[in-house]
């Protein structure tokens, strides 16, 4: 799942993704953490990219996923 979250993300960027180190972490890294809160910010965080509707997408879906893989307590139930 998250495969094809970093794939689309790339595919908006219109190139590879910029990682940090473990100390420290880049613009993408945190604008990719950015979307996780808030799936449905690839709109206004891509104008310009056909993909974005995909992006928003993968973004649904890999919270969703990581939301069943945690114990019930525990799920994100206010996700819009």
């Amino acid at each position: 799942m998250f495969d094809a979250l970093f794939l689309n993300f790339e595919a908006c960027l219109g190139r590879p993704m910029i990682t940090g180190s473990q100390q420290e972490i880049t613009q993408d890294e945190r604008d990719l953490v950015a979307l996780l809160e808030k799936p449905m910010s690839p709109i206004t965080r891509f104008p310009e990219s056909s993909l974005r509707i995909v992006l928003s997408v993968a973004l649904f879906s890999t919270c969703l996923m990581v939301d069943l893989a945690l114990p019930p307590d525990r799920r994100d139930r206010g996700r819009d």
